[in-house]
């Protein structure tokens, strides 16, 4: 039985990889070594789909970048908590925006990706969840040209949002609260 399921599943994923490779060879009438999902053929030369580390007031934290198009306005998502973390979910609803925007989901200061070993949570403070918030949008409005981004908060995110906002409001092309 074991050697059946083997044999079945080694035939579908051949027969899904080498599908995925014909189709790009159709389409470009060459032949490289990367793998496109059929319904992905597109041009991607200015799409984003990348997870960095940035550095934030001395503090390593990571952002999630995904855009069908890096000419579009930056749109960056706060999230609820403090320490409310949905980036692994957020392709739920961030699909379509990626198509309108460059979608920056953002794990804070000692949240999630954003926690390290040995960091004292318990000094973490607003003031400083907002300066993290500030020097991250000066580097994405330097990474992507853009003199101003949207943003959207949700609970707790929404909190630092209005504050960024009403302390901010240059940098801001508009706000969303969620």
């Amino acid at each position: 039985m074991k050697i059946k399921a083997y044999f079945f599943f080694s035939i579908l994923f051949f027969t899904a990889v080498n599908g995925t490779v014909f189709a790009q060879k159709n389409q470009n009438n060459k032949s490289n070594n990367v793998l496109y999902l059929p319904d992905r053929l597109e041009d991607k030369r200015h799409s984003i789909d990348s997870l960095y580390d940035v550095t934030l007031n001395g503090c390593r934290q990571k952002i999630l970048v995904q855009s069908n198009n890096t000419d579009n306005p930056v749109l960056l998502y706060l999230h609820g908590g403090p320490g409310s973390s949905i980036m692994m979910r957020t392709h739920v609803f961030s699909d379509r925006l990626k198509d309108q925007f460059i979608f920056v989901n953002w794990d804070q200061r000692g949240t999630a990706l954003s926690y390290h070993e040995g960091m004292d949570t318990t000094k973490i403070s607003e003031d400083q969840l907002r300066d993290d918030a500030i020097e991250l949008i000066k580097y994405l409005q330097n990474k992507f040209n853009h003199k101003k981004v949207y943003l959207i908060g949700h609970s707790f995110g929404s909190v630092l949002g209005l504050q960024l906002v009403a302390d901010h409001p240059e940098y801001f092309a508009a706000y969303i609260g969620v």
